[in-house]
């Protein structure tokens, strides 16, 4: 039976087992959905933020969990900018929503979801 998911357990395994901080937020009841605010690895380059990533995405998957949502916006624009992020969760099967361009007309962040 779907139940709310245990946020803080599983922030707890990521950064435990892979080095990622994780933040899942505002899990909504009425339409199953929840907001992944922040995956970052503290080794980049290496999958463990991939291998992370899909972790989460399974056990909401059998949390009951229907729908997720996220803003990707870097966190540190020298490693990774707003369109290389985006792409990566694409990879991982999100899917964009909007993109928000900055002054200069460049990615600033792009609006994503997963339905589970």
């Amino acid at each position: 039976m779907p139940h709310t998911p245990d946020t803080q357990l599983i922030q707890k395994f990521c950064s435990d087992t892979w080095g990622c901080n994780v933040v899942l937020s505002r899990y909504n009841v009425g339409d199953k959905s929840i907001v992944l605010s922040e995956i970052q690895s503290k080794n980049p380059g290496q999958g463990k933020g991939t291998s992370c990533l899909q972790y989460v995405i399974k056990i909401l998957t059998n949390m009951g969990v229907e729908k997720i949502w996220l803003l990707a916006k870097p966190i540190n624009k020298d490693e990774l900018d707003a369109t290389r992020l985006a792409i990566w969760y694409m990879r991982n099967e999100f899917k964009i929503i909007k993109i928000n361009l900055g002054d200069c007309g460049n990615v600033e962040s792009a609006e994503m979801e997963l339905v589970l």
